[in-house]
């Protein structure tokens, strides 16, 4: 379907250089989706009420409203960061967007697991770096930063996959199916590497493909935000909570064949492979990296059409801070939460005494209100960490011009405009 859709698009209307540029529905997106995953994070190791299922729905009511937000938090939102990704990552390999690599992916990755993140957690928790520092470096995956890692090898296949294609002098979409299915074959049925977060590179590889191949700003150009597409996109996030959160719930579904959501833990969490040992059938050797591939690309249909129909599209004022600080949200979240965690156990037991944080919310509106003040929580969370003095202070270690220049030298400086005979337009 992504296939024929995208192919349909391109006929309708040929991208063209301005179609590439980067529009505020991305920026919106990425903003949204951070506030998505600090909240599931936030809601996993802080909780400042204990909630007491009560009589949300019929039946057992504590899975469904536990697992709300869940559906869309975090793998369909990291799989729309990715598929956002890819598509900002589109264009053949030039001097420029190499040294942009080394500037705003490679060193920045290096930086974080290296410095920023051992030295972060010494000062909020104490903890001296040790030989799971090292490790942390070189497979981060499952921690945020199996993201950074992840981009460095996406962002080098994108390279080899236009260097290869425009020798062969073929399209690109025919390297990619192949690199995405031999990438399935060789995780899930003999294994990956614990190497560079490559369980979750792999599992996320065909969302970065969609990116690099969909033409996601001509779908933007092709539907028109109306409330028709608001409705759209509305019955389709429905339809996905409700199959994602409350089917699982019923119990309907036979264990004999393997779930999305279990296959996700297994690459994602490095339970590799996933066919166990003993005779596999030829059957399970097709059938297990076709479930790696599909989910992705279901997944990534998902975010699509979430993007093209209940983003935003208008400049917010939280746009910028999608734009130039969703990276920076992603990757220092954690350590805010870990300090609200130290806040409330530090309390002197006067006050901690005094505060509800042993009152049972069994209301639905009390339930309600206490995921509403956890999402305000996480928006000012996400704004405090997209903002231009925190931007500034990291810039140094998350965007390292400097070190680049000290090693590469600067950019050459533009060549003015010439005329016809070869001298300068001015």
């Amino acid at each position: 379907v992504l296939g024929f859709t995208g192919r349909w698009l391109l006929k309708l209307s040929q991208p063209s250089g301005a179609a590439k540029n980067r529009v505020a529905v991305f920026d919106n997106a990425r903003f949204l989706m951070s506030v998505l995953i600090i909240f599931t994070h936030l809601k996993e190791q802080v909780l400042l009420w204990e909630l007491d299922p009560g009589r949300w729905l019929e039946g057992d009511n504590s899975s469904w409203y536990m697992s709300l937000f869940n559906p869309v938090s975090p793998f369909l939102t990291l799989t729309g960061f990715v598929v956002i990704s890819g598509y900002v990552s589109q264009g053949a390999p030039s001097p420029a967007r190499w040294r942009s690599f080394l500037v705003t992916i490679f060193l920045p990755c290096l930086m974080y697991s290296g410095v920023l993140a051992p030295q972060l957690a010494y000062f909020i928790k104490g903890e001296s770096p040790t030989q799971q520092t090292l490790m942390r470096v070189i497979d981060a995956s499952p921690e945020v930063e199996w993201y950074l890692q992840s981009l460095v090898t996406w962002r080098l296949l994108a390279f080899a996959v236009h260097g290869l294609a425009a020798k062969a002098g073929s399209p690109l979409w025919p390297w990619w199916l192949g690199i995405c299915w031999a990438a399935a074959v060789s995780a899930t049925v003999w294994g990956a590497p614990l190497f560079w977060s490559t369980t979750s590179m792999v599992y996320f590889l065909p969302a970065f493909a969609v990116g690099q191949l969909f033409p996601l700003a001509d779908l933007l150009q092709a539907v028109e935000p109306c409330l028709s597409v608001r409705c759209f996109g509305a019955a389709v996030l429905a339809v996905w909570v409700w199959a994602t959160a409350v089917l699982p719930g019923l119990s309907l579904h036979s264990n004999s064949f393997p779930t999305l959501d279990a296959f996700q833990h297994k690459t994602i969490f490095k339970d590799m492979p996933v066919l166990g040992p003993g005779p596999v059938e030829a059957w399970d050797v097709f059938l297990t990296p076709f479930l790696a591939i599909f989910s992705a690309l279901l997944y990534s249909a998902v975010a699509i059409t979430l993007i093209a129909t209940i983003i935003p599209r208008a400049t917010t004022c939280f746009t910028k801070a999608g734009g130039q600080g969703s990276l920076y949200i992603y990757l220092f979240h954690p350590f805010v939460i870990q300090l609200q965690s130290l806040f409330w156990v530090h309390l002197p037991p006067v006050i901690t005494a005094a505060l509800p944080m042993s009152y049972h919310v069994q209301s639905s509106v009390g339930h309600l209100a206490v995921y509403m003040l956890q999402l305000a929580l996480c928006v000012l969370v996400a704004a405090t960490l997209s903002s231009d003095p925190f931007i500034a202070l990291l810039k140094p270690f998350m965007r390292p011009e400097w070190l680049v220049d000290l090693a590469l030298g600067p950019l050459p400086a533009k060549t003015p405009p010439t005329s016809e005979g070869g001298i300068s337009s001015k």
